[in-house]
C-alpha cells in the first residue's frame, strides 16, 4: 500500500517575510528586487511566485535562493510546525469547496507502481524541476494525488473541519485556503490506518514534480529525497473539466461537414443558445464561422481498440477528426492545434470562441469531461492518456505548506 506520512511544515509568516529576500525569475532572466511591495500581502504573493519560477533559475541562482530561504526561517519569516498531517480546504468564490489532506508521499510507491500517473512527462520540464529539487532542497507546490473515496475519513475531516482553522487566507483570486493542524496521535493514526487499505494514489496534477523527485533519490540513494509534499484529495472532492481544443485550418464549412457525416451524426443549433459544453459521452460541439453542430458519433465508430479498452471522447475526437479529417497525428506538437482548459460552464464556450477569434480560419472542439474511473482505469492498466484531456481541480497556490528537507 503506498505510504502517506506527517512532516514537519513550515509556513510563510505575513508579517514577518522580509522584503529584499525573496528572488523572482522574470521572462528577461533578471532576479528583481521587491522595491514594489507596499503590503504584506504583495510580499506573500512575490515570496510565493519566486517559488513557483524557480525552477527556471541555473547556476548560483540555486544557491541564492536556498540562503534567501535559509534568512526568512532564520528571521521568522517561515515558521516551523512539527511533524504533523494537515487537513486543507479550498473555498471558491461561488461556494464550491475541495479538501483534502497535506503530507508525504514516496517516490519508490511511484516507482513501484503504487503512485500511478496518467499522463506523459517533458524531460525539459522534469529536467528543470530536478534541478531545482537538488539545490534548494524545498518544495512549495504540493503533487495533487487521488484516490477513491473512504466514508470513514471523510466524517474525520468533518469533524476537524467542525473546529477554527489553524490559520486561513484569501488569495488574489478570493479563493480562502483553510489550513487544520492534526495533532491528535490517536486521529492521526486512524488517518495512517484508513489509508493503509487504498491500493494506489492517482496523481491529478504534479506529474512532473513526482517524476523529478523520483530522479533524484535514484541518484541519490538518500530517503530523505525520496519524500514528495503531497495534497492526497479523494475522488468526491476533485472537479474534472473539460479540456477543449481550437484548430486553425483553413477548409470550407460545407466540405468539413461533408467529411464529419461519414462517422458523425449532425444537428446544427442555435450559437446563441449554445452556451454548455457536451455532457454526454459520444458527442461534441463544432463551432466554426458563426454556426455551431451538435457531433454525435454513429453506433458502428464507438469501438476501436482493444476490447477492454475504455475509449476516450479525446481519442475519438483525436482520430476521427484531428487526424482523419485535418491530417494531425500528433496534436500536442502540431502549432495549428490550441488547448483550451475549461470549468464545465458556459465559460469554457466563450474560451473557445475568444481563441477561435485570434487565431486565423478558428474552427473549435468542444468536448465533455472525462470521469475519475476512466483516469483510475489507464493508471491501473499503466497506460498513457491523450495529452490535455485532464483539467482538474482544485490548483494549490504554491506556499500554503512548505516541506524543507533539512528538517527531517
Amino acid at each position: 500500500m503506498p505510504k502517506f506520512l506527517p512532516f514537519a511544515a513550515l509556513r510563510p509568516v505575513i508579517s514577518k517575510l522580509q522584503k529584499g529576500i525573496a528572488l523572482n525569475q522574470r521572462d528577461n532572466g533578471k532576479n528583481e528586487a521587491l522595491s514594489s511591495i507596499i503590503n504584506y500581502e504583495d510580499l506573500y504573493d512575490h515570496f510565493m511566485d519566486s517559488l513557483r519560477n524557480a525552477e527556471n533559475l541555473d547556476g548560483s541562482d540555486y544557491e541564492n535562493l536556498r540562503k534567501s530561504f535559509d534568512d526568512q526561517i532564520q528571521s521568522g519569516g517561515l515558521r516551523a510546525y512539527k511533524k504533523s498531517y494537515f487537513l486543507y480546504k479550498q473555498t471558491q468564490k461561488d461556494g464550491t469547496t475541495f479538501r483534502g489532506f497535506l503530507g508525504l508521499s514516496d517516490v519508490r510507491d511511484y516507482q513501484n507502481g503504487k503512485i500511478l500517473p496518467h499522463e506523459k512527462t517533458l524531460p525539459h520540464k522534469v529536467d528543470k524541476l530536478k534541478k531545482f529539487t537538488q539545490f534548494v532542497e524545498a518544495q512549495a507546490e504540493p503533487v495533487l494525488l487521488m484516490y477513491s473515496s473512504m466514508p470513514d475519513l471523510e466524517m474525520l475531516m468533518n469533524a476537524k473541519e467542525a473546529q477554527k482553522p489553524g490559520w486561513e487566507w484569501t488569495c488574489s483570486k478570493d479563493y480562502q485556503h483553510s489550513i487544520w493542524q492534526i495533532v491528535d496521535p490517536a486521529r492521526e493514526a486512524v488517518i495512517a490506518d484508513l489509508l493503509s487499505t487504498t491500493e494506489a494514489f492517482y496523481i491529478a496534477d504534479g506529474h512532473h514534480r513526482m517524476e523529478a523527485s523520483y530522479q533524484v533519490f535514484q541518484e541519490s540513494k538518500d530517503d530523505d529525497d525520496a519524500m514528495v509534499l503531497s495534497c492526497l484529495i479523494s475522488s468526491q472532492s476533485i472537479k474534472i473539466h473539460d479540456f477543449n481544443r481550437v484548430i486553425s485550418f483553413d477548409i470550407a464549412e460545407e466540405d468539413l461537414l461533408r467529411a464529419l457525416e461519414k462517422k458523425f451524426l449532425i444537428e446544427k443549433v442555435d450559437l446563441l443558445a449554445t452556451e454548455d459544453i457536451p455532457h454526454h459521452k459520444f458527442e461534441f460541439l463544432l463551432l466554426i464561422g458563426d454556426n455551431s453542430f451538435t457531433l454525435r458519433t454513429k453506433n458502428t465508430f464507438r469501438n476501436f481498440g482493444s476490447k477492454n479498452d475504455i475509449l476516450l471522447d479525446h481519442t475519438v475526437a483525436e482520430q476521427y477528426i484531428l487526424n482523419e479529417i485535418f491530417g494531425i497525428k500528433y496534436p500536442e506538437k502540431d502549432p495549428i492545434v490550441y488547448f483550451i482548459p475549461g470549468n464545465s460552464s458556459s465559460e469554457s464556450i466563450a474560451a473557445i470562441k475568444a481563441k477561435m477569434n485570434k487565431v486565423e480560419h478558428g474552427i473549435g472542439i468542444a468536448i465533455s469531461p472525462i470521469h475519475f474511473h476512466e483516469i483510475k482505469h489507464f493508471a491501473d492498466q499503466l497506460k498513457i492518456m491523450p495529452a490535455k484531456c485532464t483539467f482538474i481541480e482544485p490548483k494549490l497556490p504554491p506556499g500554503i505548506l512548505i516541506f524543507d528537507k533539512k528538517l527531517i
